[in-house]
């Protein structure tokens, strides 16, 4: 299949590896796609990532407050997956429960 994406050539760990056959295993979604999605929802952080090193090199008190923002949404986010994940576990055991 042609595309017309960009292609990157990566060297991955191998626990890295192995991880992402693990996924491509259960999923059946493969790991290239699963790398590309985890990166498209990593573009904010990359960009504000990019500024912070951007604004380094004139002023590392105004790199430092984009790098504190960033880290803070990161955060944000994070949590916010947690309790997502969490909801989902629960209305999985719920439902457990309800089918013995």
């Amino acid at each position: 299949m042609t595309t017309k994406r960009r292609r990157l050539i990566l060297s991955l760990p191998d626990d890295l590896d192995v991880a992402l056959a693990e996924l491509k295993e259960a999923t059946g979604q493969p790991s290239s796609q699963f790398v590309t999605d985890v990166l498209m929802e990593s573009l904010p952080m990359i960009r504000a990532l990019t500024v912070a090193a951007t604004q380094a090199k004139t002023s590392k008190q105004q790199a430092f407050q984009v790098m504190q923002d960033v880290l803070l949404d990161a955060l944000h986010q994070g949590e916010k997956i947690s309790h997502e994940v969490q909801d989902v576990i629960e209305e999985e055991a719920a439902k457990a429960k309800g089918e013995k």
